[in-house]
């Protein structure tokens, strides 16, 4: 039986597939060619359009200017979003991206019902809430929110030995997180976690626009 993971990030998106101690990552959508030879071929980009009285997602969308991009970063501050003309709660326009993961996981042979969830280490309060709800509102049961700072740290924990303190940047779309944990007879603590909300590669790109 199969485990999921899903990293719903800012600017991509990528869910992960565990069976019998063996990772894979699962191809949700096809990027053009030349950003396929980047190895993009296994995100889906965190991107919701409006195509006439239908609802684009992920590299279609990306390229479409009536797009709400960023959808995670705005679950603190606004209630509503729009999406081309069509305003909706933000957890509405969260959970139809997280039902196109959980579509075309289907469409790949998979059941996903259930999954860990990664969010910013500076994620609180309604944010995490509504991370929470949107993907329950898609039919997928979060089975826990992990810092992402902390799921990076877990997927070289083979390479950190036992009773070592381990700082780990996290450089995100929209967030600069830092985590600092230790590794425990195999179980990483976390010791000290803090992020800046507005100081990822969507600010970065806009600072030198």
């Amino acid at each position: 039986m199969a485990a999921f993971g899903i990293d719903f990030g800012t600017t991509n998106s990528v869910l992960a597939s565990v069976t019998d101690g063996d990772v894979s990552t699962v191809a949700l959508d096809e990027p053009p060619h030349e950003w396929a030879e980047l190895g993009f071929d296994k995100v889906l980009p965190t991107v919701i359009a409006q195509n006439g009285d239908s609802i684009d997602f992920g590299w279609s969308a990306k390229r479409n200017p009536n797009r709400l991009d960023a959808v995670k970063r705005l679950f603190a501050t606004e209630d509503d979003v729009l999406v081309g003309t069509r305003s909706m709660k933000i957890e509405e326009a969260a959970a139809i991206f997280f039902r196109q993961i959980s579509d075309r996981a289907t469409n790949a042979g998979l059941d996903l019902d259930a999954a860990v969830v990664t969010i910013p280490a500076n994620s609180r309060g309604v944010a995490r809430f509504r991370t929470k709800v949107s993907a329950g509102l898609s039919g997928i049961e979060v089975l826990a929110l992990l810092n992402e700072p902390t799921a990076a740290a877990m997927a070289y924990a083979r390479h950190i030995e036992d009773d070592q303190r381990v700082l780990v940047f996290d450089f995100g779309g929209g967030t600069l997180d830092v985590t600092i944990l230790r590794s425990v007879e195999g179980v990483f603590v976390e010791e000290a976690s803090k992020g800046v909300g507005r100081l990822g590669g969507i600010d970065i790109d806009r600072a030198f626009a």
